[in-house]
Formats: structure tokens, sequence, C-alpha cells
């Protein structure tokens, strides 16, 4: 096997693994260049939740990511000028960041912030590698690693939403709204 064929062939064992997770593959993503790798792979949805896993055959791993662009989110809920609407207080900025990084960080996952170019907070990605050309990766390690990335970004998700009153409670039926999709 070529490194192509050989990734390939991992590529179908991850889908296999979202359908033995209950996830389906909503689309596929790439290929794309990003550090001069060309990378490939798709966005699952599952109970709600949408994130992605990327690859390259030319990486030792996957990616598995989850995200949230709390401007997106603020813009869908109504909110005209979102970017203008967080700025403001630095100090609270700051706070907000590290209020939501003490939140969401664990040893399980990778968490990182994206902020606009004038410094409002933008977006955060929870992620964690896959080694699936591991001969001992199986179904249970994707799935631990779904539920661990997905449950930190659940709680970035809500804390945001505590913090910056933007609703997400459960409506009178019991069911929440919200943003649970990716970026």
């Amino acid at each position: 096997m070529t490194d192509e064929d050989a990734f390939e062939a991992l590529l179908g064992d991850v889908r296999e693994y979202v359908k033995m997770t209950d996830g389906t593959v909503e689309e596929d993503i790439g290929p794309e260049i990003q550090d001069g790798k060309e990378i490939r792979g798709f966005r699952v949805g599952r109970a709600g939740y949408v994130y992605d896993v990327l690859g390259s055959a030319n990486a030792d791993y996957f990616l598995l990511r989850f995200g949230f662009n709390l401007l997106e989110n603020l813009r869908n809920s109504g909110v005209d000028n979102p970017k203008k609407a967080l700025t403001g207080d630095e100090t609270e900025m700051e706070t907000l960041v590290l209020n939501l990084m003490r939140e969401i960080s664990h040893p399980s996952v990778e968490v990182g912030v994206e902020t606009t170019d004038d410094g409002v907070f933008a977006a955060f990605t929870v992620e964690r590698k896959l080694f699936v050309d591991d001969p001992s990766f199986g179904v249970r390690d994707f799935e631990e690693a779904v539920r661990a990335v997905v449950a930190q970004g659940d709680r970035g998700i809500k804390h945001l939403q505590l913090a910056l009153d933007m609703g997400g409670g459960p409506e009178p039926d019991g069911s929440t709204e919200g943003d649970r999709g990716f970026m």
C-alpha cells in the first residue's frame, strides 16, 4: 500500500467507527491545504452535536475537533453586530476567556481560542488526536474521544450562555435551543 492507500483505509475505518457509535457523516471536508498538508475528513452529527474528524496521509494521527463560533451564534440569535456587542471592557473579555479556559480545560483534550484582529473573543475549539493506525486503537477509543471532546465543548457552550446571558436554558417543553454545531 502507498501512504495514500493506507490513509484511505484508515479514513474508511473512522467512517465505520462513526456508524458504530451512532454518528452520521453529514458532509465530506476537503481536500484543503493546512500547514502544507492536504487535509481531508468529514463532519459528523450525533445526538444534536456536530464534530469534525480530519486527517492527512502526511500526518501520524487524525484530529477530532468540536468548535463553537460565538460571533456566528450571536448573529444567528438576532444580535445585529455581535462583535460590537462583545467589545467593551478589555478586562471583562480577558476574564470571560480565562474562565472559559478553566471550564473546558481537561487533560484528555486540547483547547484553542480564536479572537478577531482587534482582540474580540470569537470562537473556541476542543480537540483530541486519534492514532487510528495503532493496532490497539478501536471503536472504544473512538467513542471515548468523541465523548471527551463533545462534553468539554458542551461545557464551554453552557458557560458562555450563562456568562453572556444568552439563554440556552430549557424551553417550556423541556427541549433546549442553541448551537450544538460546529464553527
